[in-house]
């Protein structure tokens, strides 16, 4: 059984992300990620992205998450409800945090 490296994890990953929208352009959407080791990470994604692309930003900048370790993308508000797949109908998805299961 072949198993990757965590880095080759994020390399992957970091291939997936699309190209940054402009601070101007209203067609991108700033994200913002807490980490459980406390670091925020900070991203514009096209709106019309799906969640996938903020897991891929979150393995290139999660070595724990890269390795393998499960971890769930949640609103930065109370009841931690998970976030909509899709950017577009989740303009409250600009704070995540990064959770790992207990």
């Amino acid at each position: 059984m072949f198993v990757q490296s965590a880095a080759d994890v994020a390399k992957e990953a970091e291939e997936q992300l699309p190209p940054e929208p402009g601070a101007g352009d209203a067609a991108g959407c700033g994200v913002l990620v807490r980490f459980p080791d406390g670091q925020r990470r900070q991203r514009r994604f096209p709106r019309s992205a799906s969640l996938d692309v903020v897991r891929a930003f979150c393995l290139v900048h999660s070595q724990e998450a890269a390795a393998g370790r499960p971890f769930a993308i949640v609103e930065s508000m109370p009841g931690e409800k998970p976030c909509p797949s899709n950017f577009l109908c989740a303009s409250v998805c600009n704070n995540l945090d990064l959770k790992a299961p207990a």
